[in-house]
């Protein structure tokens, strides 16, 4: 996993508590550990992950930062600059705004947060995968 940007620790004497944006999607609540400048969303270390994954592994990572900050940008996209990057193309592997979409018009596309939820998914499934593989590695070694 690359990060563009050292992360920071939150300074211990800060009272206020940022929580992870797509954990909050599903009422839950988690401390962020990270900004994502390209997803514009304070993540968790598990919904971090997802940065593993191809169009996501360059996306430039800071601390995560309080919502009300100025420093919170929307993406615009590099070929249409007036344009927000809204979508995610599967076949591409990338973001895309509403007009690139139809430069992928035979591509699969879908809603960002709906990209996130995929591979939030996947990264959740290959977990637990990897919990059973550990649970039956230390029977064996019992």
């Amino acid at each position: 996993m690359t990060i563009n940007h050292p992360i920071q620790p939150k300074e211990e004497n800060s009272e206020e508590i940022i929580w992870c944006d797509a954990c909050l999607q599903d009422d839950r609540r988690v401390v962020a550990k990270v900004y994502c400048q390209d997803c514009e969303k304070n993540l968790c270390g598990n919904c971090d992950m997802i940065h593993q994954f191809p169009g996501y592994e360059k996306h430039v990572r800071t601390r995560p930062k309080p919502k009300d900050s100025d420093n919170n940008r929307t993406e615009k996209c590099p070929i249409h600059q007036k344009s927000k990057l809204s979508r995610y193309c599967k076949n591409c592997q990338k973001l895309i705004c509403s007009e690139c979409v139809f430069d992928h018009s035979n591509h699969e596309t879908i809603a960002f947060d709906q990209s996130m939820d995929f591979y939030k998914e996947l990264i959740n499934e290959q977990k637990k995968l990897t919990q059973n593989h550990f649970k039956k590695i230390n029977e064996k070694v019992k």
